[in-house]
């Protein structure tokens, strides 16, 4: 069942309007009513509805900006008019922006490192639990068990961590 709450046939004009990016004075004065009526319609039912969230909002000024690049598209590139495309980037730049295409690059990279970290430290985890288990399982089977349990646990521990210590500090990572 949806709960949203619709938008009265007037105010749903408004928000078309205002999606268009009309000013409250220009919808005040297509529908023979104040800015202020206007504005107070509008955020009435957009408190009530909670029309837009972030996500929502980010999807409405994407789709609003490729709307613009398609009105300029075959003026500018087809065209062939330097002032359409030039009116173009700045858009393709904003979408860029809203879409987050220009993360720094160190951002990527330090992804990647995590990324790769996590899975040298599972791998390292493992490694050790494997060896330890295995030694532990052969000297449970021995008669002094808790005794060479306690003489050796350090001994296992060393030797275990040895190789995976080596992986993890030789390990490099190549960024692109």
């Amino acid at each position: 069942m949806d709960t949203t709450i619709q938008p009265t046939a007037l105010v749903q004009l408004y928000i078309n309007e205002r999606a268009r990016g009309r000013s409250w004075q220009q919808i005040a004065e297509k529908y023979d009513k104040s800015p202020d009526e206007v504005y107070a319609d509008y955020m009435a039912h957009m408190e009530k509805s909670r029309a837009y969230t972030e996500s929502e909002y980010r999807m409405l000024q994407l789709t609003r900006l490729e709307k613009m690049i398609d009105a300029l598209w075959e003026l500018g590139v087809e065209g062939g008019s330097v002032e359409h495309v030039s009116k173009m980037l700045p858009i393709v730049q904003e979408i860029s922006k809203l879409l987050a295409l220009h993360k720094p690059k160190v951002e990527a990279e330090i992804r990647i490192v995590e990324e790769k970290q996590l899975h040298l430290i599972v791998d390292y985890i493992d490694a050790v639990t494997d060896t330890v288990r295995t030694q532990v399982l052969e000297t449970v089977t021995a008669k002094r068990t808790r005794q060479q349990i306690e003489e050796k646990w350090e001994e296992w521990v060393a030797e275990a961590s040895r190789k995976p210590l080596q992986q993890l500090e030789t390990a490099t990572i190549e960024v692109k």
